[in-house]
């Protein structure tokens, strides 16, 4: 059991302060990592939960570990402490945001084909799996955003402002809106400001990937639904890769040039969204606003329980 791997490396660590060169602190069998390194002590990741309990075992951990629900690690960002055999599906929700500053770290093929992998089991109504990507990097990437820089945004071919005509909508919408200007330091008024901020959508906010998503237009209501069961499925394998995203309808004004660029018939297909995908810039306070939620009483009713 990982439990009893976790008892016999700890003790193992004794020998290696011990002088046993033979020593291998590795709790969880991840492979060699040299005589200096620990996965838990040495770096900023924890296990959900067993902060403490490794804090005070093993004497060269460098991080003060809070006994929190989640096992966090003093001063860490949640999209930090993470390694994939720890990362619980509730954690990979509530550290899920939308991203609008990376770092230039690369996306490693490796990862994303992993992530893309596994996301073929996300759910659809009668097996339809209507989705359809393409994901750029590099050079390719490069020339779209030339391409559509060039080519300027159009009419999208759906509405996704429409609940802005209800107030409650509406004011969700200003609220978020005001968290994420504030955090850039643009006043209301400043209307190039906000102008300039929401033309960063075009470069997907310079993250390293661009997932394109689309799907024949014979789809309807229930599978574009799927196909959002599928974007966050997507989205929630990222975070335990140790990535992050963004979802971006604003690629919906770029349809005819992104069929163009990636030569898909525009009789069949209808373009839907764009993700950002890269490493989060912790530092960036557009990562770090305050975000909010309706109550649950307001979403969710509950009947036969006393």
């Amino acid at each position: 059991s990982w439990a009893g791997r976790l008892s016999n490396n700890l003790l193992a660590c004794s020998r290696k302060r011990a002088g046993d060169p033979a020593c291998q602190c590795n709790p969880f069998g991840m492979g060699d990592i040299g005589a200096d390194t620990h996965p838990f002590c040495s770096t900023d990741r924890v296990p959900h939960g067993l902060g403490p309990a490794i804090a005070s075992a093993h004497p060269s951990a460098r991080y003060n570990c809070l006994n929190d629900d989640r096992g966090l690690v003093a001063g860490v960002s949640p999209s930090r402490f993470y390694r994939r055999e720890f990362l619980k599906v509730s954690d990979a929700v509530t550290t899920r945001r939308s991203v609008r500053a990376f770092t230039d770290q690369k996306v490693e093929l490796d990862t994303i084909k992993r992530v893309m992998d596994t996301a073929r089991w996300a759910a659809s109504g009668c097996n339809y799996q209507p989705w359809e990507a393409t994901i750029l990097t590099g050079k390719p990437l490069a020339d779209f955003q030339a391409k559509i820089a060039a080519d300027g945004p159009g009419e999208g071919e759906y509405d996704w402002s429409a609940p802005g005509q209800e107030e409650a909508y509406k004011k969700r919408l200003n609220k978020v809106s005001a968290e994420m200007f504030g955090a850039l330091g643009i006043a209301r008024d400043d209307g190039a400001g906000r102008m300039a901020a929401m033309a960063r959508n075009a470069t997907s906010f310079d993250a390293p990937a661009l997932l394109l998503c689309y799907f024949p237009r014979l789809m309807k209501e229930a599978q574009w639904s799927d196909t959002g069961m599928w974007l966050q499925t997507v989205a929630l394998l990222l975070r335990e890769e140790g990535l992050d995203s963004c979802f971006q309808e604003f690629m919906g004004l770029y349809h005819k040039s992104i069929r163009e660029y990636l030569s898909l018939d525009d009789d069949r297909y209808m373009v839907f969204c764009g993700m950002a995908i890269g490493y989060r810039d912790e530092a960036a306070p557009i990562n770090n606003f305050d975000r909010e939620r309706v109550p649950l009483e307001d979403q969710v009713t509950f009947l036969g329980w006393d």
